[in-house]
């Protein structure tokens, strides 16, 4: 079940404070989606090639040391609201691929995420 939740953030009227974890960042009105909006999706290939185990079994405890190493490595390259957006996305993927794989169906999840891209 994919629930998402929002990024912590307060408004005092100025401007925008995320808090991520150690990330603390002021943005101005309308900063945060104009973070996000910057994002090349080919920015996130290199991250994804430079991740031990891809070509390791789809396993649960495979699946949570890439996505592990995915999320650090996207704090470490992408601004604080970037990089929670596109984890966010990742693990839902992640979960739903690990869902059609223990339910013996990932010829079928397959072919239907191709036919919806």
């Amino acid at each position: 079940m994919n629930i998402d939740f929002g990024l912590s953030v307060t408004f005092d009227g100025k401007s925008y404070t995320l808090m991520i974890g150690d990330h603390i960042k002021e943005y101005p009105i309308g900063g945060l989606i104009c973070e996000y909006c910057r994002l090349k999706p080919t920015e996130i290939k290199n991250i994804i090639l430079s991740l031990s185990r891809l070509d390791s079994e789809a396993t649960p405890g495979n699946a949570d040391f890439v996505y592990e190493q995915f999320h650090k490595k996207l704090y470490e390259v992408f601004p604080p609201v970037m990089a929670t957006m596109i984890s966010l996305e990742f693990s839902h993927g992640m979960e739903d691929f690990m869902k059609a794989i223990s339910e013996n169906i990932v010829d079928m999840y397959i072919n239907e995420y191709f036919k919806s891209n």
